[in-house]
């Protein structure tokens, strides 16, 4: 979701959302998810969580605000609740949910590595990340470029250099032209030593 806003005072902007957010009737829920964004994009993910939490439980047919409440618990070091809600997630797509078709599939391996990467555990990222990769499709090819592209930043951590250079090459022979891609070839350039990935 992408929205277009007059030029005008950040900080007054924010401030006019939370109200909203807080006190509004009928806006709050828009509002929350203009908040969500607005934060994630500027990297403030602990104060993006409980508007991803809200907008979660009031919507759980919306697979969008469970993967995004999933990615800010990974963030904000939150693993046993990112977890559950990943495990929220495959239940769903098990049961065949409105909304969570098989579609969701290589999202939500994608998800599986980038939780194991939260909590260090990058063997079994690199094992999602792949599998990930593998099950695109055409309508997610823009998933299949994070699951190469963090597989990347995976080899960067581990010092396994060549096969980064190969995963982020393999992120930019992927259609669009997205944040994965800005990832993998800004780490062509210089290797990835920590955190601050942009959201999917």
């Amino acid at each position: 979701m992408h929205l277009i806003l007059p030029d005008g005072d950040a900080g007054e902007g924010e401030a006019a959302l939370q109200r909203a957010a807080a006190e509004g009737l009928f806006t709050a829920d828009l509002a929350a998810v203009a908040l969500v964004h607005l934060l994630v994009g500027a990297d403030r993910f602990a104060e993006a969580l409980p508007f991803a939490e809200r907008l979660g439980a009031r919507y759980p047919g919306n697979p969008d605000f469970a993967f995004l409440l999933a990615f800010l618990c990974g963030e904000t070091g939150r693993h046993g609740e990112g977890a559950a809600v990943a495990d929220r997630i495959r239940v769903a797509m098990r049961d065949g949910r409105a909304n969570y078709g098989p579609e969701l599939h290589p999202r939500y391996l994608q998800l599986l590595g980038k939780l194991a990467m939260d909590r260090g555990e990058y063997r079994a990222a690199l094992t999602h990340f792949e599998q990930a990769y593998a099950a695109r499709t055409s309508r997610s090819e823009w998933v299949a470029a994070w699951a190469a592209a963090r597989a990347g930043m995976v080899h960067d951590l581990l010092g396994e250099r060549e096969e980064a250079v190969r995963h982020y090459r393999q992120a930019l022979a992927l259609a669009g032209d997205g944040p994965a891609h800005a990832a993998a070839r800004r780490h062509l350039q210089e290797p990835y030593r920590g955190r601050g990935l942009p959201h999917p």
